[in-house]
C-alpha cells in the first residue's frame, strides 16, 4: 500500500498515466495478497527477495525530461501503460487467490484466461506498460533492461517451482 501511495504521488505530480495504474495495481495487488491462498512449498529468501524488488522497480523510473525520443511519445507511452497494465490486471484477475508476489505454489497452476495463451502474462503486461518510460526519458532504459531482466529471472524460478512439482505429484502417483 505504501508503494500505491507513493506511485498515486508521482502521478498527481507528474501526470504519467504509469504511476497512476500502478497504484491501481499495488491496492488490487494489497487485495489479493490478503485473500491469497497459503503456499504449499516456495523458494529461496534470495529469491523471495528479488522478487519483491522487482515488484517495486517500476517506482524507481525518472520523470519525462525535456528531450522525449520522438514527437508523441508521451502519448505513446500512455497508451502503452494502459494496454500493458489492462492485459495485467486481467492475469492478475485470473490468478485470483493463487497470486503472489514471490514464486510458490499456491494449489492448482491456473490454466485459464491469458493464462490458457501464455505462460507468464502478467510479466508481458509489465513490461508493455514501462517500455514507454524509456520514450519519456532515455536515462530509463538502463532500468528497464533490468526490469526485464528481473521479469525473466522471476518466470524461471516460477517455471522450475512449477516443474519440481509435477516431478513430486508424478512421484507420489
Amino acid at each position: 500500500m505504501v508503494c500505491g501511495s507513493i506511485a498515486l504521488y508521482r502521478f498527481f505530480n507528474h501526470q504519467v498515466l504509469l504511476f497512476l495504474l500502478l497504484a491501481v495495481r499495488d491496492f488490487i495487488i494489497a487485495f489479493y495478497f490478503l485473500k491469497r491462498f497459503e503456499k504449499t512449498s516456495g523458494v529461496s529468501r534470495r529469491v523471495e527477495w528479488m522478487s519483491y524488488f522487482s515488484a517495486i522497480l517500476p517506482m524507481f523510473y525518472f520523470n519525462p525530461s525535456g528531450h522525449p525520443l520522438f514527437p508523441y511519445a508521451y502519448e505513446s507511452a500512455q497508451i502503452l501503460a494502459v494496454l500493458g497494465y489492462t492485459f495485467s490486471t486481467f492475469a492478475l484477475f485470473d490468478l485470483g487467490k493463487s497470486f503472489g508476489i514471490a514464486p510458490a505454489v499456491r494449489g492448482k497452476r491456473v490454466k485459464t484466461g491469458l493464462y490458457s495463451i501464455v505462460k507468464h502474462p502478467m510479466y508481458i503486461g509489465y513490461a508493455v506498460a514501462e517500455v514507454g518510460t524509456v520514450f519519456l526519458n532515455p536515462v530509463n532504459g538502463t532500468l528497464f533492461a533490468a526490469s526485464i531482466g528481473l521479469y525473466w529471472w522471476r518466470a524461471t524460478a516460477e517455471n522450475r517451482l512449477i516443474d519440481s512439482e509435477k516431478i513430486l505429484e508424478m512421484q507420489i502417483a
